[in-house]
């Protein structure tokens, strides 16, 4: 799912659907305890400003706390 995700990203990284797709992305790389690609993906619709920015922020909210302990 990540890699379809990742294609639709991608291909339309300021659209509804790539914002989608990119925090589609941070969670399912948070569930797999990949930090680094999580906080990347998240990053990225912070970066955008969709309306998706503000759950983004929240999961790297928790990712500093994560990574804080």
């Amino acid at each position: 799912a990540a890699s379809a995700f990742t294609t639709i990203a991608r291909e339309s990284p300021e659209g509804q659907y790539g914002q989608e797709a990119a925090l589609a992305i941070g969670r399912i790389r948070l569930l797999q305890q990949d930090a680094e690609a999580a906080r990347i993906a998240l990053e990225s619709v912070v970066a955008y400003g969709s309306y998706r920015a503000p759950d983004a922020a929240r999961l790297l909210d928790y990712l500093d706390a994560q990574e804080a302990e």
